[in-house]
């Protein structure tokens, strides 16, 4: 059986509307954008998410209704979800 890195991100991270399951990532600009993800199982308070995100991508966890696609923002906290999976297995 194949070995995959599976990224694990907040359920709180995650909405839904009637095309699916998509994050609000925030660019390199710190502009906000939307991106659709397919999502796996869930582990405890984290959802796997199989397709739409990379390690690197960062997302919005906290605030989701407060953001709309295309909107600039100031950015808090940065953690990639790579880190997050990081700080999730220590």
């Amino acid at each position: 059986k194949d070995s995959q890195m599976a990224l694990l991100i907040p359920q709180a991270a995650i909405a839904q509307d009637e095309n699916g399951n998509f994050v609000m990532a925030v660019n390199n600009d710190n502009i906000v954008e939307e991106k659709r993800v397919v999502l796996g199982d869930t582990l405890e308070d984290k959802q796997i998410v199989l397709d739409g995100l990379n390690a690197d991508d960062r997302i919005i966890i906290q605030g989701l209704q407060k953001v709309k696609n295309g909107q600039k923002v100031r950015v808090g906290e940065i953690k990639s979800a790579e880190d997050i999976a990081k700080e999730e297995n220590k």
